[in-house]
């Protein structure tokens, strides 16, 4: 089974955002790659779906 990557972002306003790898919108700050939404969830980040945009 394949996991779902996230990628850890900071946007121009400072918040933490983690999006799936192919969702990452133009004019954020990558920080680092993330395994799971539940470490997302524990650094802090808030998880967007690609769905949801």
């Amino acid at each position: 089974m394949r996991r779902k990557v996230l990628i850890g972002t900071r946007n121009s306003a400072g918040r933490h955002i983690a999006y799936g790898e192919s969702c990452v919108p133009s004019g954020v700050t990558v920080i680092e790659s993330l395994f799971d939404p539940e470490e997302a969830a524990r650094k802090g980040y808030f998880i967007e779906d690609c769905a949801v945009r």
